[in-house]
């Protein structure tokens, strides 16, 4: 039997086969597309959130702008050069889970211009939790130079000068070959080892108090949470005043406090679909913690595997 390696080799290179039968060549230093099986993930920038202005400049050094807030808002303006997405629905299945099929994201990812050499910046609305899946999702498929912008897309304009733009960008097709990086991707299995206590893990709830408790139903088989997660709703690493996020030492001071920041233990952070706990995940990466996993699945799969275990929460315990 093949290992998961060489499965997810296997599919790379049919992908490759695939896309060079189209006309497509991909090529750079570190892999091609006509030989995924040597790609690896590339390495994970440190600086993870960008200001409005060091946006501008990405951007006007070459970088690859993606609009994170849907085409209606695209529409009525956006940065000048920014190409359209979904805010990572794109990369998404019914359930919300990332598409399993290598080739089709290959082929989504390079539709939006994205190359393995070039620079990311994504930006969104104000408090975006679509921004932060967009920039999750292609850092779990293998790009390592993608920058967050915390402000929305008002702040960015206010804060650089820029003026909004009608004009929609179509990218030229990118060279981008898809190479998985399991490390920040946690599985159901995963997470009910965590719950259980079979492998230590720290599991955070980033939804809203009542998604916790299990008051509040969003149309899934059963309510409640994963047993031995925190809650930490995940708006508040933004000053609520300002839409800013809040400063590092006093993010990390908070996360330390509450048990939720240990630099050797695995972090999960989880919501309704893998969508809200990203900002947890680029949060966590932006204080430098290098163990952490978005759940993919959160809630929506959770809630549907009646062999998983849920707990009601009658209390969570909640930073000031």
């Amino acid at each position: 039997m093949l290992s998961k390696t060489k499965v997810w080799t296997v599919i790379l290179l049919a992908a490759s086969l695939w896309a060079t039968g189209c006309g497509d060549t991909v090529t750079n230093q570190e892999c091609s597309s006509s030989s995924p099986e040597l790609c690896d993930a590339r390495p994970l920038n440190t600086k993870v959130f960008v200001s409005p202005l060091e946006a501008i400049e990405l951007r006007d050094q070459g970088a690859l702008v993606l609009d994170a807030r849907g085409l209606e808002k695209y529409t009525a303006g956006h940065l000048n050069g920014a190409v359209a997405t979904l805010g990572g629905k794109e990369f998404q299945d019914e359930l919300g889970l990332v598409i399993p099929d290598v080739i089709a994201i290959t082929e989504t990812a390079r539709n939006l211009g994205v190359n393995n050499g070039q620079k990311i910046v994504v930006y969104g609305d104000n408090i975006s939790s679509n921004t932060g899946r967009l920039f999750w999702t292609l850092e779990y498929l293998g790009h390592g130079e993608v920058y967050f912008v915390a402000e929305g897309f008002e702040e960015i304009l206010t804060e650089t000068g820029e003026t909004a733009s009608t004009t929609a960008t179509t990218p030229p097709k990118g060279d981008f070959v898809v190479a998985l990086r399991e490390e920040i991707f946690a599985s159901a299995e995963e997470v009910r080892q965590a719950a259980t206590g079979e492998k230590p893990a720290i599991l955070i709830d980033s939804r809203r108090e009542a998604e916790w408790t299990g008051d509040e139903d969003r149309g899934d088989p059963r309510q409640g949470a994963i047993p031995s997660a925190k809650w930490y709703y995940w708006e508040n690493v933004y000053n609520a005043e300002t839409g800013k996020l809040r400063p590092k030492e006093e993010l990390r001071a908070e996360f330390e406090a509450l048990g939720l920041f240990q630099p050797d233990a695995v972090v999960i952070p989880y919501c309704q679909t893998g969508v809200r706990s990203t900002i947890i995940y680029a949060v966590f990466r932006w204080l430098g913690h290098d163990q952490v996993k978005n759940y993919d699945g959160s809630w929506a799969e959770w809630s549907r595997d009646n062999d998983l275990p849920i707990v009601d929460n009658d209390a969570p315990v909640a930073p000031e």
